[in-house]
């Protein structure tokens, strides 16, 4: 089982704790306690879900063809360390486009399609789909 939250405005060293304390106190194993035996593992979206977008720029052009070539600067390098609010960065990105759509499922449905868990540079993206494979994969 994978148990996944988006960060928001919380420390993630002490989100993470939480998590994990949660986990042993329902007495299951983790993927931080044990590597190779875990029953959970507690993985954080850095700030927002969204950060994973602008991780995999390729999935949302072929998701929106009007959005720019590249994202924001500031979502290039590491889209997890943007400060902004990045469902309202990702909004902006679609206005500036032309689009006027706010559904976060309807961005999920119509991007998910095209991720490429290789492609993504999100740093806790790699970290979730890393215990995707693990569970997939035992």
């Amino acid at each position: 089982m994978i148990v996944l939250i988006d960060r928001d405005g919380d420390d993630c060293a002490q989100l993470k704790e939480r998590l994990e304390k949660e986990a042993r106190s329902a007495r299951l194993v983790t993927r931080a306690t044990s590597p190779t035996e875990w029953v959970v593992a507690t993985r954080i979206a850095a700030r927002e879900l969204e950060n994973w977008y602008f991780g995999d720029w390729t999935a949302v052009r072929r998701s929106f063809s009007q959005v720019a070539e590249r994202p924001p600067a500031s979502y290039r390098n590491n889209p997890d360390c943007a400060a902004k609010k990045t469902s309202e960065a990702f909004v902006g990105v679609l206005r500036d486009a032309g689009i006027r759509l706010e559904s976060k499922p309807t961005w999920a449905k119509r991007i998910a399609p095209h991720l490429e868990p290789e492609r993504n540079t999100s740093p806790s993206f790699r970290a979730f789909w890393k215990a995707v494979e693990e569970l997939a994969d035992p």
